[in-house]
């Protein structure tokens, strides 16, 4: 589908081009404007997509969509890379109206939806060496996903629209994928990954406490009484490693131990 979707947004850039002249123009009625949209002129948040500002607009976004999307649409497919793409394109258009609902700006242009695709590409692919246009420098999808990354949160914060860039686009269409990618595959890296193992981290806290909280344990020595029931020594490192790397981590040994800790607190010692 990269391919049709390159034709698509340079035939809408050739009738944009085409009726620049004319009054009041193509790119008037696709762009995503805020008084339009209070219009209920709903359709821009999918037609401003395929809209550009100029040359060099569509052809970065088209080398993207080309350089990023070849790898991801053969693992997505043609079905999930298209709703990828939109689904990106759409947050990234609600995101950019949202934070502009008090200017008279418009937005136009793919890079909401591309950087979906890149955002995608790099939590799949992110050894995957890259070449850069400007400058020519090699990079991971990794390295290139946190540069460009940092530098649109950096920019949106600043609040400002004087370079004509739509960064809250970029940005919206980027977490778009980010979460499109979580749903639907096992991701090899996030951008997100620390803030993730410090969740999982309290996640599996959590769940050890609360495996902790299920065990009334008598005090006992580190052995074994003597008709076979667990000690405590055991059971508390059995939970401390709950806690500390998840259920996922238990051996079979160590879910029969706590198997037969639960039936001696029921009375049951069969």
């Amino acid at each position: 589908m990269i391919m049709p979707l390159i034709w698509a947004n340079v035939a809408v850039f050739v009738l944009q081009m085409l009726t620049e002249t004319t009054a009041p123009g193509l790119t008037a009625y696709i762009a995503l404007q805020r008084e339009a949209v209070s219009e209920f002129q709903v359709w821009r948040f999918g037609t401003y997509m395929f809209a550009h500002g100029g040359f060099w607009h569509i052809f970065v976004n088209m080398w993207g969509l080309h350089l990023f999307g070849r790898n991801l649409e053969r693992t997505l497919g043609p079905s999930r890379f298209l709703n990828l793409y939109f689904i990106s394109g759409l947050v990234g258009g609600f995101a950019w109206t949202l934070c502009n609902w008090n200017t008279l700006s418009y937005c136009v242009g793919a890079s909401g939806a591309v950087f979906g695709v890149t955002m995608a590409a790099a939590m799949l692919y992110p050894n995957e060496r890259i070449m850069l246009l400007f400058p020519p420098i090699p990079m991971t999808l990794k390295t290139f996903m946190i540069v460009f990354g940092g530098i649109e949160v950096i920019t949106a914060l600043q609040a400002s629209n004087a370079d004509g860039i739509a960064h809250m686009a970029h940005l919206g269409g980027g977490f778009a994928g980010y979460f499109y990618v979580k749903k639907h595959y096992n991701p090899l890296w996030s951008p997100f990954s620390f803030f993730e193992e410090l969740a999982a981290q309290w996640r599996r806290h959590s769940e050890g406490e609360a495996w902790r909280r299920g065990f009334k344990l008598h005090k006992n020595d580190d052995a074994p009484d003597d008709d076979g029931r667990p000690s405590v020594a055991e059971v508390d490192r059995i939970l401390d490693k709950i806690g500390s790397q998840g259920m996922g981590s238990l051996t079979s040994e160590e879910r029969s131990t706590l198997e037969r800790c639960k039936r001696y607190q029921r009375g049951n010692k069969d």
